[in-house]
């Protein structure tokens, strides 16, 4: 279908597109396939699922025309990936200590075996996420390696999902009346957590380590650079 839209006689604004200038269309599909999940509408999620399958399908097209890759490749490296990481369902390997997450970030590590200096568990976490959700998943993935850094006590006891939202909106309209960004703010506090994630994980390397081998105690003293 790709190529036949890209063909000399094909569609003309499918034969101008470029991988920049298809970006925008790929968030927006990747978000309306969000929102059709928020829905709870399974005819909805049909459809923007396919939208978004479309995407992949160009961006591959465009790839294979260059003589980049094609969707095949795709779909082996994708696959292959899927098997590499679950070795205790394509292998039948067990999960050292029962941690999933942990024995994940243990074989990404190994992957990357040759050029690790600097990599950090964080990578990945694209820099233009919106700073709420992408303090989620600077968080999600500390915690894959057991780091969870202190927070300062707000001495709320927040269990209910509507109070969280009508409180972090509070955050926003006060942050707002005192001329705050809150954006810009939240996107300081994740730069700021990056970096002290990504010097702990330099001292562990340095100690000859994982992160994930230390234990509570050692990642507060790490964290607080008093290791």
């Amino acid at each position: 279908m790709a190529a036949r839209l890209r063909a000399p006689d094909g569609c003309p604004w499918d034969r101008e597109q470029s991988h920049s200038s298809l970006r925008p269309s790929l968030i927006e599909e990747a978000f309306e396939v969000a929102e059709a999940i928020d829905s709870g509408d399974m005819a909805e999620l049909l459809a923007e699922l396919g939208d978004l399958l479309f995407q992949v399908v160009i961006h591959a097209q465009l790839a294979s025309e260059s003589g980049a890759f094609d969707l095949a490749a795709v779909a082996t490296i994708a696959a292959d990936k899927l098997i590499r990481r679950h070795p205790h369902v394509f292998a039948g390997t067990m999960i050292p200590g029962g941690d999933l997450l942990a024995q994940w970030e243990r074989i990404k590590r190994d992957e990357r075996r040759d050029d690790a200096a600097g990599r950090s568990v964080l990578d990945g976490v694209p820099r233009s996420l919106p700073a709420l959700f992408a303090a989620e998943r600077l968080l999600e993935r500390a915690a894959r390696v057991h780091l969870n850094p202190p927070r300062i006590d707000l001495a709320l006891d927040v269990d209910d999902e509507t109070f969280l939202g009508d409180l972090l909106f509070d955050v926003v309209a006060d942050a707002r009346e005192k001329g705050f960004d809150a954006e810009r703010a939240l996107r300081g506090a994740n730069a700021r957590f990056s970096e002290r994630v990504r010097l702990l994980e330099q001292a562990a390397r340095e100690a000859g380590r994982a992160v994930e081998s230390y234990g509570e105690d050692e990642l507060a003293a790490l964290w607080s650079g008093t290791a």
